[in-house]
This record gives structure tokens, sequence and C-alpha cells, in this order.
């Protein structure tokens, strides 16, 4: 590999782990369900018992 395609590289990875925590860490119960488009659009995730709380687990396994 050249060293352009290991930017490329790097720079997907640390895309994709970004992307992964922001949806995981802000949906998790401390946020209520919401990221940011999420509260300004009044939408939440909910489990499916209805309970209004997920998981960071739930939230990680949506995400994926």
């Amino acid at each position: 590999m050249s060293e352009p395609e290991y930017i490329e590289l790097i720079y997907f990875i640390v895309n994709i782990v970004v992307l992964l925590l922001y949806f995981t860490v802000l949906e998790e119960p401390f946020n209520k369900g919401q990221t940011i488009g999420k509260r300004l659009t009044s939408i939440k995730v909910i489990n499916k018992s209805g309970n209004e709380k997920i998981t960071y687990a739930q939230s990680f396994i949506q995400t994926l």
C-alpha cells in the first residue's frame, strides 16, 4: 500500500469509530434516547418493552 492508501484507510477507520460512538453515546439513557437531530425533531429511541431508557448495549446494536 502506498502512503495515500494508508491515509484513506486511517480516515475510514476514524470515521467509523466516531459514528459508532456518536450514536451509541448520544442515544444512551443519559440523553433519553435522543441524538441532537432527534432532539430537534422530538423523536426518541425506546426499547421494546416501552421503557424510555435504553442501555449502551441496545444503543450500540441499533447503531450497527
